[in-house]
């Protein structure tokens, strides 16, 4: 559902907390070595990285308590270009390879951002209330186990991951900041209702809203889907009604139940309730939609539509066609089957 795209002199920086944890957080250097035809980043006399690349702003993130740390620095090649890279440790002695990515950044359908220096831009009425206790947490590194285990401390229950270092959680607003205070947590905010769709659908076919009757968002939603979302939305957009999958964060009956109750009470229509999984379906006009994706039990929101054939396009969805493209490789002559 979610689909969810070279050193000069020796150098000593001193690591940068990125949260302020009174009495749990300490420092350590990061000394950064020239050598010749290369260059190499060291944390506490380890060998992190050696690279022809010249190594800058390296951060290094420990916490008291706990044997992991994160380092962060940026590498910039031949060509003037500047690549973001991270490494981590669990036990405090055996680090990662070096990893090329920007953990700075939210990588979600609504937009890719940095929701500390450029927070996007959400319409007011796609905004979480205050008393929400959805929320991402983004951590410096992708988290490992000993670092959700501190979030999991302050109260956070992990839903699911997101794209580069971040995480969905059950917060109760009140323990937000000492989540936030955590030094391997780099942000904490907001699971925005705005994130729990299509952005085409929130900006191109809620014509009874602010920012909603986006034209140019209408023709990218029917250009990338079949006809019979396009259909429905339409309808939707005239002020009808149109039929959505409905994912909840949790597995089982409780909380369908709970979105299922709420769906009832504002005049939508329940369609189907599978018994184990966490997909409900409902019938929803534009208000009974935005309003379920403001419940915290709702991760995603898809239209649905009735079974229909996709073999023509399965090898873009697939993927297919991406790889025949970098590789060459068509599949031909290769055998197997599938159960779907």
């Amino acid at each position: 559902m979610m689909r969810t795209r070279s050193f000069a002199r020796t150098t000593t920086f001193a690591a940068a907390i990125l949260a302020a944890c009174a009495g749990l957080a300490m420092a350590q250097d990061a000394t950064i070595r020239s050598l010749t035809g290369s260059n190499e980043l060291l944390i506490g006399g380890t060998l992190i990285q050696r690279s022809s690349d010249t190594l800058t702003s390296p951060v290094v993130t420990r916490m008291s308590g706990t044997p992991a740390a994160a380092a962060a620095w940026k590498q910039t090649d031949s060509l003037g270009i500047t690549t973001p890279y991270y490494a981590f440790t669990r036990d405090g002695s055996e680090w990662s390879r070096a990893i090329n990515g920007d953990n700075t950044l939210l990588d979600l359908r609504w937009a890719t951002f940095d929701p500390r220096q450029n927070p996007a831009p959400i319409p007011t009425h796609l905004q979480a209330s205050k008393d929400s206790t959805l929320f991402i947490v983004q951590f410096v590194v992708p988290p490992v186990q000993e670092m959700v285990q501190l979030i999991e401390q302050q109260g956070a229950v992990v839903y699911t991951s997101l794209p580069q270092s971040s995480l969905i959680v059950h917060l109760d607003p009140s323990n937000r900041d000492a989540v936030a205070a955590i030094p391997f947590v780099r942000w904490v905010g907001s699971m925005q209702p705005a994130f729990k769709t299509d952005p085409s659908i929130a900006r191109g076919y809620l014509s009874q809203f602010p920012a909603g009757d986006d034209p140019i968002a209408r023709a990218n939603f029917e250009r990338n889907w079949g006809t019979p979302y396009v259909n429905a939305m339409r309808r939707l957009h005239d002020g009808g009604t149109a039929s959505f999958w409905i994912q909840v964060h949790e597995n089982g009956p409780n909380m369908k139940k709970t979105v299922a109750d709420r769906i009832t009470a504002i005049g939508g229509t329940i369609q189907n309730i599978t018994p184990m999984d966490n997909l409900m379906r409902a019938e929803l006009n534009q208000a009974q939609f935005v309003q379920i994706l403001h419940l915290d039990e709702v991760a995603f929101v898809d239209p649905w539509s009735p079974a229909e054939n996709d073999m023509d396009i399965e090898r873009n969805l697939s993927g297919a066609n991406a790889l025949e493209t970098a590789t060459g490789m068509s599949g031909e002559g290769v055998r197997g089957a599938g159960l779907f």
